[in-house]
This record gives C-alpha cells, structure tokens and sequence, in this order.
C-alpha cells in the first residue's frame, strides 16, 4: 500500500480501488486490530453525508473491497467482521504488495 500515491498493489499488480473503498482500507489499515462500528467507519469516510442506511452502505464498501484485495472474498485475511459491532484490519496479515 501506498498511501502517498493512493495505490495498492498486489502481486505486482495495482488494484483499482474507488476513491471511498481506498478511504476505508487506509482507515482501518492505520490502526489495525482496532475494532471499528460501522457508524464510526461510515463518519470518517462521508464526513457530513448522512443516510438511513449506514449498515448497508458500510457492508456494500467493505464487501466490494474484499472482492478486489481477498484472495477468497468469503475467508478474508485482511478485513475482518466483528459480529454485532463493525470491522477491523487484521493485524496478523501483511497488505499485499
């Protein structure tokens, strides 16, 4: 991860991320292990956006985000959920790179 550049490689290949997937991987990826709510995700990305949703806008984020970076999107290594409170980076894993 580059955060300078705003560029993440795996493989030796960039992923392609949208500006608010980057948003929330830099987030959680600066403090990993660090247990995130959604609520507290969804406010450091959209700042003063508001929605009726945040639940879902935070798991549709975080579920595109594992497609492009997890190797098997549904046995995450790097974003993993913490049931009932919100999200964290995986402190035991590197960043691809």
């Amino acid at each position: 991860m580059y955060p300078e550049q705003r560029k993440i490689f795996r493989d030796n290949e960039e992923i392609q991320l949208t500006r608010s997937e980057y948003n929330v991987l830099l987030h959680l990826a600066k403090r990993p292990g660090i247990v995130y709510t959604k609520e507290q995700i969804f406010e450091a990305i959209y700042e003063d956006e508001r929605t009726d949703n945040i639940n879902n806008a935070v798991y549709c984020l975080i579920s595109s985000l594992r497609r492009k970076l997890e190797t098997d999107s549904k046995h995450p290594e790097y974003i993993h959920a913490v049931r009932g409170i919100g999200y964290k980076y995986n402190i035991y894993k590197n960043m691809p790179t």
